[in-house]
């Protein structure tokens, strides 16, 4: 087969072939990696994986003991610290990523600079 990695294609189609490999890998790390979701000072916790795939759930007896709208607003905050530590922890990832294969920071399609 003849070189041609001088045509300068090669060099994208084997970093588009990287990237796709690690992306798969990243993938399967947030299926594992988890995070915890916390509020009301800890009187509700919520484990959820990186593809927010909530996992359990903890709600202190004293809570419900409360108004049930006080308890379903502290699940809920929970369940929102969760989904935004999820969404932290892959930006973060895919900004590594994109560092580590050379391309821009805002490769990933986040413009927001969030």
């Amino acid at each position: 087969m003849p070189d041609i990695s001088h045509l300068g294609g090669f060099d994208l189609l084997h970093k588009a072939q990287e990237m796709q490999q690690k992306m798969k890998e990243i993938q399967e790390d947030f299926s594992k990696e988890l995070v915890i979701g916390e509020a009301g000072g800890g009187l509700v916790k919520v484990v959820a994986n990186c593809r927010h795939e909530y996992k359990t759930m903890f709600v202190d007896p004293s809570l419900l003991k409360e108004q049930p709208e006080t308890a379903q607003d502290v699940i809920v905050a929970a369940f929102n610290d969760a989904s935004n530590k999820a969404k932290s922890r892959m930006k973060e990832k895919m900004l590594n990523l994109s560092k580590e294969l050379g391309l821009p920071e805002n490769f990933s399609g986040d413009e927001s600079g969030n």
